[in-house]
Formats: C-alpha cells, sequence, structure tokens
C-alpha cells in the first residue's frame, strides 16, 4: 500500500475524531451552564415546595408520604449532579455518580407511586383508603430506596467484573419498565373520570393535569436516555456515536426536579377535592342504605307485633 493511499484514511478518521471531539466539548460546556443554572433555579423551588409541604403535614391528617420522599430525591440529585464531572479524582467522581443515579432512580420510582394512587383514588376509591395508609406508604418507600441501593452495588459488581453492556441493560430495564404503568394509569384515569357525572370539570382537569405532567416528563426526560443505553448494551462500540445524544438527554433529565415541583403544585389543589368527592360519598351511600335496612326491620318487627 503506497503512503498517499494509507494516510486519506487515516486523515479522514482524524478529522471525524476531532469534530467529535469538539461537538462533545461544546455540549459539555453548555453542559456547564445549564447545570449550574438550574441549580440556583430548582434549589429554591424544591426547598419552598417541601416547606409548603411542611405547612399542609400540620395542617391536615394525611401525610403525602411519596411526595415527600420524590422531594428528597430531587435534594439528591440537585446537590450531586454539578459534581459528577467537576471532581479530579476518578474515585470520587464514581461516589458522586452514582449517588445521583440512586436520587434518579428513586424519583421515577415515587412519581410513579404518585401516578398510580391517582388511578386507585378515582377507580377504586374505598380501597384507596388502605392504599393512602401511613404504613403501606412508608414500606412502598423503603422498597422503592432499597432497590436504587441495589441497582448501584450490582452495577459496580458488574463493573469490576467488567460487564459494561449488563450494566447499561439494566439501566435500560429500570428506565422503561415503569413508562407502561403510568401510560396505563394515564389512560385508565382518563375513562374513569370521562364517565363519571360526580365529579366538577375542573376536579377532572387537574387530576388529568397531574397525570398528563408524569406521562410527558417520562416520555421527554427518560425515555431518550433508555433508547441511549439499548444501544450501548448492544456494543460498546455504539457509545461513541450516541454521546452527543446521551449529553442533550442527560440535560433533560435535569429538568426533572422543575417538573416534580410543579406536580407537587396541582396535587394541592386537588387532593382535597378528589378526596371529597370519590373517598367520602360511597362511604356515606353504604351508610344510608344501612340505615334503611335498620329502618325497615324495625318496621317489620312492629307490625308482628
Amino acid at each position: 500500500m503506497s503512503p498517499s493511499k494509507g494516510a486519506a484514511p487515516e486523515l479522514g478518521h482524524t478529522s471525524v475524531n476531532f469534530s467529535t471531539y469538539k461537538l462533545i466539548t461544546d455540549i459539555l460546556a453548555v453542559d456547564l451552564m445549564i447545570t449550574w443554572a438550574l441549580f440556583f433555579i430548582e434549589l429554591p423551588v424544591v426547598l419552598l415546595a417541601m416547606s409548603g409541604l411542611y405547612v399542609m403535614t400540620r395542617s391536615d391528617c394525611l401525610v403525602p408520604v411519596f411526595v415527600i420522599n420524590l422531594l428528597v430525591s430531587d435534594l439528591i440529585q440537585i446537590f450531586s449532579r454539578p459534581f459528577i464531572n467537576r471532581v479530579q479524582l476518578e474515585t470520587q467522581r464514581l461516589i458522586v455518580f452514582w449517588i445521583y443515579n440512586m436520587g434518579l432512580i428513586a424519583s421515577i420510582g415515587f412519581m410513579v407511586c404518585i401516578s398510580f394512587e391517582r388511578y386507585v383514588m378515582i377507580t377504586f376509591p374505598l380501597q384507596y383508603r388502605s392504599f393512602r395508609s401511613l404504613k403501606f406508604s412508608v414500606c412502598v418507600s423503603v422498597m422503592i430506596w432499597s432497590l436504587s441501593l441495589a441497582d448501584i452495588v450490582i452495577s459496580l459488581v458488574m463493573i469490576i467484573r467488567g460487564n459494561l453492556e449488563v450494566v447499561f441493560l439494566m439501566s435500560s430495564v429500570l428506565l422503561f419498565v415503569p413508562y407502561p404503568l403510568v401510560v396505563f394509569c394515564f389512560f385508565g384515569s382518563w375513562r374513569a373520570l370521562s364517565r363519571s357525572v360526580s365529579v366538577p370539570p375542573d376536579e377532572k382537569k387537574r387530576v388529568l393535569r397531574i397525570l398528563a405532567l408524569v406521562l410527558f416528563s417520562y416520555t421527554v426526560m427518560f425515555l431518550p436516555v433508555t433508547v441511549c443505553h439499548i444501544l450501548i448494551s448492544v456494543s460498546l462500540e455504539n457509545f461513541a456515536k450516541v454521546a452527543p445524544l446521551k449529553l442533550v438527554a442527560g440535560l433533560l433529565i435535569y429538568l426533572n426536579p422543575l417538573a416534580d415541583c410543579l406536580m407537587y403544585v396541582f396535587l394541592r389543589k386537588d387532593i382535597k377535592g378528589i378526596l371529597k368527592y370519590f373517598c367520602y360519598k360511597i362511604p356515606n351511600r353504604n351508610r344510608d342504605q344501612t340505615l334503611d335496612e335498620a329502618t325497615d326491620g324495625r318496621d317489620a318487627e312492629n307490625n308482628q307485633t
């Protein structure tokens, strides 16, 4: 092979690598600015939401366990995210990354719980009382945090063994599995609300806004990362190809705490109204039916005597 023939592919390969490197460098620079901008925006918003949640908890006997844990997971993401690519030592960087990843996985779990809670409230109002119990909510929250921690441990073991494809495959599964449940809760609640005549139109809109926000957030923020991880799990050679897309998808995930705070605002407006129309009307009907049966029994006894 002549030198001229061998030099052309090498030069082309170098130019491609340089253009890819420049693109990634530019995205990282944008990532740095957006990360710190969102840090100073999201932190006050989440703290304000937590203070409002504290006031609501003091004035109401119901403790929104899932919302509390969701905001805690948002704080973990907000504080750990700016330092993932800023620390110098590789070990410290991995620790910060896995802390952020734990908060992210937990955030997904609690988003799904809130969505499923709305669905149960609408379709099964009597069963919702047991689902809403403090003991049940705490147990589910512990399971979600345990799952997030288990994901970190298993991923570290796979990395030590050199099975990086398995790590990305696990991440893809954890990110995608809750999505069908979110879709099911949205359309199931939509169908139930369309048939209901006891709930005012404003309350219907608020419930659907919550579920639509969860579905939109999941579709826009988490599905792009899921697709990237699936491609990387097929072959590690795809990592360089999807690196720009993965960085952009990571920027979208940074908006997750803001979406959670917006969902909290909708929760504050709909919780009492929905409980009034769904949870309290059916027990009152059952009580009235019991009183009617007791009255009929007394009338029958009086007629016999």
